[in-house]
């Protein structure tokens, strides 16, 4: 068994791409069922992380949610923010790496504490530099097995069993 971790593009880079949540959904469901893991963690923020989330919850697979900071969904559309906190909800557990208001830092130290807790990996990520590259990057070094999907290519690339 395993704890599995996604790293992916936000809204509204991720949106670039047609009928990417079904895309991201089946991609998912596939391989956690594959994978078998024994809990899924996430941040819960919107586009692939959120997707995964959901994703777990509706294949009853447990999920523990880790946050940056309090109140990260304050300025999302109150859509987004249902959606958020009915996932927060049903975690299994939901753990603040800090309280307070936003800062890089915060979002930093929360992304590379789940880095250090996975041991498998579910990567979106279409090439393109910022962030999710530098996370992604994280992963790679780590050494640890992970999946690949590529949305510019639609593509999939598989390290599981590297």
């Amino acid at each position: 068994m395993s704890i599995l971790m996604s790293i992916g593009h936000r809204p509204p880079h991720l949106l670039t791409y047609p009928d990417i949540s079904n895309i991201l959904s089946s991609f998912y469901t596939l391989h956690i069922e594959s994978i078998e893991p024994e809990s899924i963690i996430t941040s819960l923020t919107p586009g692939a992380d959120l997707i995964f989330a959901a994703t777990a919850k509706s294949l009853n697979i447990p999920y523990d949610v880790y946050l940056p900071y309090s109140s990260q969904e304050k300025n999302w559309s109150k859509e987004l923010r249902t959606h958020y906190n009915n996932l927060l909800k049903t975690a299994q557990t939901v753990n603040y790496t800090s309280m307070g208001k936003f800062t890089p830092a915060k979002i930093k130290e929360n992304t590379n504490n789940m880095i250090n807790i996975a041991d498998k990996y579910m990567l979106v990520w279409d090439g393109t530099s910022g962030i999710v590259k530098n996370y992604i990057s994280l992963v790679m070094k780590s050494k640890k097995p992970f999946i690949l999907y590529d949305p510019n290519k639609n593509q999939t690339h598989d390290f599981l069993n590297s």
